[in-house]
């Protein structure tokens, strides 16, 4: 990749360029930005859209993809021992599990997805792991309770420069490993309504 400021060659984990200092903001945006993952996309949604023409049920495929956009929000959930020292100070709301763990302010579970956490994040955002935060898409204000009881969303304004989607969890991936390229999820800075659309169930 190229700095937009000074077309040096740049490493996809920095955030600031090494020859001019230039922002170049968050790593997981500008892995979404990618040609390949944004051809990927494209080229399941056409698919998808395909499909559904010749089921005759195109309408009902625009309505899912609209409540997706006009409905849904990135819900967090975390348990309450976990929230509550965060309340007072809003800006760790923001902090990833690693950050958060070397901080010492929190401790990984004994449940064995924390167990296999960092090995699998690494291998699916190499170099900026630590870094990554994930949020579910919920058209209720509620997201998956095996992560905690608490549950809490961004205002748009907060996360439009930093989020992306995956159509799967990295563990929930891991089993199916053939190749790495065929088997990490794509992430996508463009509505969340045509990744649902591009997903496969």
């Amino acid at each position: 990749m190229e700095c937009p400021q000074c077309q040096s060659d740049i490493s996809l984990h920095l955030t600031i360029c090494c020859e001019c200092g230039y922002q170049l903001g968050f790593p997981n945006v500008r892995h979404a930005e990618v040609a390949e993952e944004v051809e990927a996309l494209d080229k399941r949604y056409e698919t998808t859209i395909h499909q559904a023409k010749s089921q005759g049920c195109e309408d009902r495929c625009d309505e899912f993809e609209r409540w997706v956009k006009d409905t849904t929000r990135p819900v967090v959930c975390r348990g309450w021992g976990i929230i509550q020292p965060m309340l007072s100070k809003p800006k760790d709301l923001f902090r990833s599990f690693y950050e958060l763990l070397e901080a010492g302010e929190r401790s990984p579970l004994d449940n064995g997805f924390d167990q296999q956490r960092q090995g699998v994040d690494a291998t699916f955002f190499p170099y900026f792991y630590q870094s990554v935060n994930f949020a579910a898409l919920s058209g209720n204000g509620r997201g998956p309770a095996s992560y905690g009881d608490c549950h809490f969303t961004f205002k748009e304004p907060a996360i439009s420069h930093r989020r992306w989607f995956l159509k799967k969890t990295p563990l929930s991936s891991l089993g199916n490993i053939v190749s790495l390229r065929d088997s990490v999820p794509q992430p996508v800075t463009c509505s969340p309504g045509r990744i649902a659309v591009g997903s496969p169930s």
